[in-house]
């Protein structure tokens, strides 16, 4: 998994993350994740809180 977490970008990888965590195993997320997002991460973690707060 890491190698394939190597060749994607960082805004990729932070998407993976915040998506997985609505999955059944545990992924480790962190605010570093979050840096650096362009508009389409920044929209996608928008969506991600108001998802988190409505579950």
């Amino acid at each position: 998994m890491a190698r394939v977490l190597g060749v994607m970008s960082r805004t990729e990888v932070a998407r993976l993350r915040l998506l997985a965590v609505f999955s059944s195993q545990r992924v480790p997320l962190g605010v570093w994740d979050t840096q650096g997002l362009d508009d389409a991460g920044q929209e996608l973690l928008f969506d991600w809180c108001r998802a988190l707060l409505t579950a």
